[in-house]
């Protein structure tokens, strides 16, 4: 049956190559496709996906790449949602560690280093935004100025 189909088949009209798509034009198709389902995806994130939360689209910022390496380092564990200081205890299987700031006891978390009451002034003082989507959104002018509120709140140097 496999034989006489593969014979029926060499019958059959040949398309045109003209007709064909380029290997060029298959690639970006083939590329664009791949990112709009990876865009829809991103968009339709789990909850559970902070990078998600502050990225509206999966591709690079230019505030992403900066001179230090450490700087980068900061700034992705902010982005992620983890950081030594908030996730440590995961690790050593103590409890999670508190503000020093502050006289509450839930743990430490990044969008709590941003909102602590006690932290206000300094948040204010280096034109911090309360709101986390804001202050580690894509704007480079802002990066500075998380970082000095972080190493003025101790923070930076436990990320």
């Amino acid at each position: 049956m496999v034989d006489s189909a593969a014979k029926a088949a060499t019958n059959l009209p040949r398309i045109n190559s003209r007709l064909l798509p380029t290997k060029s034009n298959l690639t970006l198709f083939i590329r664009q496709h791949i990112t709009k389902h990876w865009i829809s995806l991103w968009q339709n994130h789990p909850p559970s996906n902070k990078l998600a939360q502050i990225k509206p689209l999966p591709f690079s910022w230019p505030s992403s790449h900066q001179t230090l390496r450490r700087h980068e380092i900061y700034l992705t564990s902010l982005r992620i949602g983890h950081t030594r200081l908030t996730h440590a205890h995961l690790l050593t299987n103590l409890f999670p560690l508190s503000c020093e700031h502050c006289k509450l006891d839930s743990p430490l978390t990044v969008s709590l280093m941003f909102k602590r009451p006690s932290l206000t002034p300094l948040r204010h003082t280096n034109r911090i935004h309360q709101s986390l989507k804001i202050t580690l959104s894509n704007e480079r002018s802002s990066i500075q100025n998380i970082l000095a509120y972080l190493r003025a709140a101790n923070f930076l140097s436990r990320i």
